[in-house]
């Protein structure tokens, strides 16, 4: 009670996440000789560990090449998701960053979300719960290569609390366990 079971898209269609994008495909995509060693982080999968971004492992782009980009614009407290070759990796862009953006690649989806309907922070737990990542990884076995396209993540089923009070309460449960986790 008090809580509904739900998919991706339908939370898209009420504007509890508000965007879900990945990185630019095709010819405009980065290429690996426009990395530099200091610039504007290009997050691709194994930049997200541990729930969080590794801003070391990550790429570099100027930001004149980013600029000039049509998608894959994070920003903190956007949730990141990884949906090709490495699948399930969840990560939350976080509130303090150095740099204006983070440029995404096509194998990271992120979403954002509006905190009125539904907290970032709770979408990222969901999404690193068993029974979302069971999902993912039944949809990915059924292709060659592991991917969870766009279109079939807005089908991926989850529960979420009607009551953002709730999902403030549980965030702060989950963070509170993280943190004797770490220790």
């Amino acid at each position: 009670k008090g809580w509904s079971v739900t998919t991706v898209g339908d939370l898209l269609a009420c504007d509890a996440i508000v965007k879900i994008q990945d990185g630019n495909h095709g010819e405009i995509h980065p290429k690996s000789s426009d990395y530099i060693d200091h610039g504007i982080p290009f997050i691709m999968a194994n930049s997200l560990e541990n729930g969080g971004v590794n801003f070391s492992k990550s790429k570099k782009l100027p930001q004149d090449i980013t600029d000039r980009l049509r998608v894959g614009f994070s920003y903190p407290g956007d949730v990141l998701l990884s949906h090709k070759g490495t699948i399930g990796e969840v990560a939350i862009v976080p509130q303090e960053i150095a740099f204006p953006y983070l440029m995404l690649t096509p194998q990271v989806t992120l979403y954002r979300t509006n905190e009125h309907k539904l907290k970032g922070k709770f979408l990222f737990y969901v999404f690193s719960a068993k029974h979302f990542q069971s999902q993912l990884s039944v949809i990915s076995a059924q292709s060659t290569r592991a991917y969870v396209g766009k279109t079939a993540q807005q089908k991926l089923r989850l529960a979420i609390p009607d009551s953002l009070i709730e999902q403030e309460r549980i965030v702060g449960f989950l963070d509170e366990l993280d943190g004797l986790v770490r220790l």
